[in-house]
């Protein structure tokens, strides 16, 4: 049906956003949007629908007749930042920090300021900057008379575009680690990181929302239906709209301990922190000395050198399709030029004690 249709593959996901729209349940909504998908992929069978959405859920488990460690090991990540969060919340950190603001911030921009900030400082990961933000701002916000369509939009606008811009995140992680495959396969003269950060200044979306953000925030500008939230929040100090279902707040019933200090929350966000650029540092050294890509440059139209010539004792001969111009330089007038560098041809080996002579190193 896709192949015949192509234009169907619009389907799923404009109905998954018109449905959260309209009944404002997004997991629901995201299940029919799956659902619907999976129904397209199986050309109409009720059956094979069914068991194409099994599939794509046990996948997440199981795969290749192995657990699939990398799902498995991000879900666990997400839930270790739940855990950390209550447990921030529940050691009365989250208390502690927002008393200490609600005397230093009196006005409602600076609470706006502050949300904005925290949402921008703290890059861990997007989920987690969501979860840290909302629970300390919130008490701030809700005393300076901020709606919470106004904080929801502060912390949503600055969690995942900070994420995806900072190299020492989950997402800069995750995006270097599809990338350097890719850059070295094109034969581009630049490190995994140093390629995440050059395309970050072209990652228009995530830059202009929080440019959009702080002149949000800084010129106080507010229209639509955000106008009317703050309007609501500013007169009579309704926070939301009473007639809207709310979803309950689960941290409400958790025990908190009195009285909080502000070390229970600055301690484990900082351990939290250094211990994700620390895991980030390790594992990506670990990848570069052991990797596929750790010493040879891939380049697969570019085979590497002949191992049987440097047996046979004559030199190999390096393909010359990936051979980059020599560059010269004159040192001294009078002086015919000397070469800087000429690199030789670029070839994949599937580890660092493979490479043969010829092979460039990274």
């Amino acid at each position: 049906m896709i192949e015949s249709y192509p234009a169907l593959s619009l389907v799923p996901p404009l109905l998954a956003i018109l449905l959260v729209i309209g009944t404002k349940k997004v997991i629901s909504s995201l299940a029919v949007g799956i659902v619907a998908a999976a129904f397209l992929v199986a050309d109409g069978g009720i059956l094979s629908t069914l068991a194409k959405v099994w599939e794509a859920f046990s996948q997440i488990f199981w795969s290749e007749g192995a657990p699939n460690s990398y799902y498995i090991l991000i879900l666990v990540f997400l839930l270790t930042l739940g855990v950390i969060t209550s447990l921030v919340l529940m050691s009365g950190g989250t208390q502690a920090f927002a008393e200490w603001a609600m005397t230093r911030v009196r006005t409602r921009r600076g609470a706006q300021v502050l949300a904005a900030a925290l949402g921008t400082a703290i890059f861990v990961d997007d989920y987690f900057n969501a979860l840290a933000v909302g629970q300390v701002a919130r008490p701030v916000s809700d005393r300076q008379r901020v709606s919470r369509a106004k904080l929801a939009y502060l912390i949503d606008s600055s969690s995942a575009p900070v994420a995806v811009l900072a190299p020492f995140s989950s997402w800069g992680a995750s995006i270097i680690g599809i990338m350097g495959p890719i850059v070295a396969a094109v034969g581009i003269q630049v490190s995994d990181a140093g390629a995440f950060i050059r395309s970050a200044g072209m990652n228009y979306y995530a830059i202009a929302a929080l440019i959009l953000l702080w002149i949000t925030v800084v010129l106080e500008i507010d229209f639509g239906p955000m106008r009317r939230e703050e309007s609501r929040a500013v007169s009579t100090g309704g926070l939301y709209d009473p007639d809207e279902q709310i979803p309950g707040q689960l941290t409400d019933s958790l025990p908190r301990h009195e009285p909080g200090a502000m070390r229970a929350l600055i301690v484990p966000f900082a351990v939290l922190v250094a211990g994700v650029i620390g895991g980030i540092l390790l594992t990506g050294h670990h990848a570069s000395a052991h990797g596929p890509f750790s010493k040879c440059s891939p380049a697969p139209t570019s085979p590497c050198p002949s191992t049987s010539a440097a047996s046979s004792g004559s030199r190999p001969r390096p393909s010359t399709t990936s051979t980059s111009p020599t560059r010269t330089r004159s040192s001294r007038p009078g002086r015919p030029p000397r070469v800087l560098s000429k690199a030789p041809a670029r070839c994949f080996r599937p580890s660092r004690s493979s490479c043969a002579p010829g092979c460039s190193a990274r």
